[in-house]
This record gives C-alpha cells, sequence and structure tokens, in this order.
C-alpha cells in the first residue's frame, strides 16, 4: 500500500502540464503513490493578479496530499514563464514549486512564507507511452472548445501514435552518444511584437530583442560553421515575412516528430532566452537527449547542480556562441563530458516520475 496518497485538482490540459500530469501517472503506475483526481475550476479564481495572467489557467496544478495517517498538506505547482509568484495560493498552500524560480525576486520581495517557495525545474511537453485514463478524463472533462477536446484525446488514447505524432516518454530521451559527427543544431521560433497576446511596450520590446538575437546567432552560425550547422527559424508568417532569408531550408523538419529525429543526430544544441526571461523548453530536451548544450546565462534556478562547464557552456554574443561551438567541436573530451553529465542530471531531475518524486519527498518532510 503506497504511504502517500496524491489527490490532482485539474483544470487545465496545457502543454504546460503535461510533464507533470506524466510524472504523477508514472509514480502511480509503479505503486508509488495512490492517485484520484478532481475536475474543477479553482484555478480561475483571482488570477488578475499576476501580471501574465493570461496563462494563469494553463500552467498551475494544485495537489492535495496525505500520508498514511491521513494528515494533509497542499502543495501547488507553478509553471509560468515569469518569476511572480501567485500571492493567494502562496498564502493558501503548505508547499510552492515555482518553475522559473529566481532566488534573487523572492529574496527582494515582501511575501510573506516565502520559506514555502521551492525550485522545480526545467519543463517540456512530455506524454506517458501507454494509455492514460487519468488523461482521457482530463481531456473530456476540461477541453474546451469541442476541437480543442478532441486533439487531447486522442493524445489520451493514441498511444502507439498510430494517427499523429505525439511527444512521448520513449522519444524524448536518449543515452549520450559522443561517437555522433561534431555538429551544431538550432532550431528556434520567432515571437511576433504585434501580436494580441502583447499587452505593453515592455513585452514588446522582449519580443523584438529575442527576435533580432536570436537571427544574428543564426547568422553567425551559418557563416563561421557552413556544413557543420543546421537551423534557422521555424516557418511561420512572421518569420516568413521578417526572416526569410533565415528560415530552415525544410518547413516539414519542425514538425514534433520529425525535429526530434533530427535533434537525435546533432551531439551539439544552442538555446536561448525564452520569453521573460524563462528557461525554453528546448534546454530540457537538450538535457533529456544527453546533448553538450551552449545557452545564454540562465536566469532561473533550479533543484541540483546544473553548472556552468559542466552541463552547458555560456555565452552573451552571437561570436561568443560561435566560439563555444568550436570548443565543442574541437574537444571530444569535453564534449563528452557534458553529454554524460546532463544525461545524468536528466535521470535525477528532469525525468518527470524523478521530478514529481523529488517534489513530494520535500513536501513530505513538510507534513506535520
Amino acid at each position: 500500500m503506497p504511504s502517500l496518497r496524491c489527490k490532482l485538482l485539474c483544470h487545465s490540459v496545457s502543454p504546460h502540464l503535461q510533464q507533470l500530469y506524466t510524472g504523477f501517472g508514472l509514480l502511480a503506475k509503479r505503486g508509488v503513490i495512490e492517485l484520484t483526481q478532481n475536475i474543477c475550476n479553482y484555478g480561475k479564481r483571482n488570477a488578475i493578479s499576476l501580471k501574465n495572467y493570461r496563462d494563469w489557467t494553463h500552467a498551475h496544478l494544485r495537489v492535495e496530499l496525505f500520508d498514511q495517517n491521513k494528515k494533509r498538506i497542499v502543495a501547488f505547482f507553478d509553471n509560468q514563464d515569469g518569476e511572480e509568484i501567485e500571492v493567494h495560493h502562496l498564502e493558501e498552500c503548505d508547499i510552492y514549486f515555482k518553475r522559473s524560480y529566481s532566488s534573487h525576486y523572492i529574496s527582494k520581495s515582501h511575501h510573506n512564507n516565502k520559506e514555502k517557495i521551492y525550485p522545480l525545474g526545467l519543463n517540456y511537453k512530455v506524454l506517458p507511452d501507454t494509455l492514460s485514463l487519468y488523461a482521457l478524463q482530463r481531456s473530456l472533462l476540461v477541453s474546451d472548445p469541442i476541437v480543442k477536446m478532441a486533439r487531447s484525446s486522442i493524445e489520451s488514447v493514441d498511444s502507439k501514435n498510430l494517427l499523429m505524432f505525439h511527444p512521448r516518454l520513449c522519444h524524448l530521451q536518449s543515452l549520450p552518444l559522443p561517437s555522433l559527427e561534431p555538429k551544431v543544431l538550432f532550431m528556434v521560433t520567432a515571437y511576433n511584437p504585434d501580436s494580441c497576446e502583447v499587452r505593453n511596450k515592455e513585452e514588446k520590446d522582449e519580443r523584438i530583442h529575442n527576435n533580432e538575437f536570436r537571427a544574428a546567432c543564426i547568422r553567425a552560425l551559418r557563416k563561421e560553421l557552413g556544413q557543420n550547422f543546421y537551423g534557422g527559424f521555424i516557418h511561420n508568417k512572421f518569420t516568413k515575412e521578417n526572416y526569410s532569408d533565415l528560415l530552415i531550408d525544410n518547413a516539414i523538419n519542425s514538425k514534433k516528430g520529425n525535429y526530434l529525429n533530427l535533434l537525435r543526430k546533432y551531439p551539439i544544441c544552442v538555446a536561448t532566452t525564452g520569453l521573460e526571461g524563462s528557461i525554453g523548453w528546448k534546454f530540457a530536451e537538450y538535457v533529456a537527449f544527453s546533448k553538450a548544450i551552449i545557452t545564454e546565462k540562465l536566469q532561473y534556478d533550479v533543484p541540483g547542480n546544473l553548472m556552468k562547464n559542466v552541463n552547458y557552456l555560456e555565452f552573451s554574443m552571437p561570436y561568443e556562441c560561435v566560439e563555444k561551438a568550436m570548443q565543442l567541436i574541437n574537444d571530444p573530451d569535453l564534449r563528452k563530458m557534458m553529454m554524460i553529465n546532463n544525461w545524468d542530471y536528466y535521470r535525477h531531475y528532469v525525468a518527470p516520475d524523478m521530478m514529481i518524486l523529488n517534489a513530494l519527498s520535500i513536501a513530505m518532510k513538510n507534513i506535520r
């Protein structure tokens, strides 16, 4: 009999939460926890208090935990891009796990109960390998409108990917492959600064900066690495109109299944900062695939020892990105060491079951 019962209070089937759902499901399947879930609208309350409130109901999960003595605590999982803390739920929960965890922001904030907040870790979309009745229930009862419900239901039941490709756990991990030819991959999107989602000048300026920085990196890598580099912007209306010279050579390569197949062939991968300074989902995928990583400085903290020059090389300018790429191309020992380190970090902190198990271990210490 599992020593911990977990009740998920679900209000979203967003990709932001799939890693969490998969982790809970895997632990339940192995008998580590007893799992139940309730479908609710809990998350919509008081959402306006967050700067990025438009995503509130898509990136948060509330979980009730009960030990063998039926003692209860509430754990809150916040997978928002930004550093803001939802004060209402910080006050209400017993422990708060934050994806974009900034120790500097938290130490400078005036929130009470700051000691409740812990880093959650790297996020990416990953589905279980087998049929999940929990996922099917969420799809049928949470998704709206009908098209979204149909899509998420197919994800739940099509475990063999017979109808379409869905990124499942078996597709999203790999042992280190240091014998791969040392080439560099950087496929990335660009954000439309005039999108209806952009609400102020700060957000618009951030998107413009991110787009131009990524464009400069693509140009530099193409120029200096030649055939040792593959990458560019993913095809969409905005990139076609503004970066037509920097698109990947074939739009079909950006489809998830094709992209993951391509990713397997490149041992060195480049990551840049996401919206609101977040660590992009590609970074988590690179770690899961045991890649040697070149990245902009990480602005948020994660659990464990994810370290510069151990798990990744850091750059701040496009020419430095090229320099770090050349360093990894020319140094097979460094490349191999980094790939092994990232596989080790993935197994302990990023794999969905381990992310949840680590969080539950911390939460259990708070049960009195």
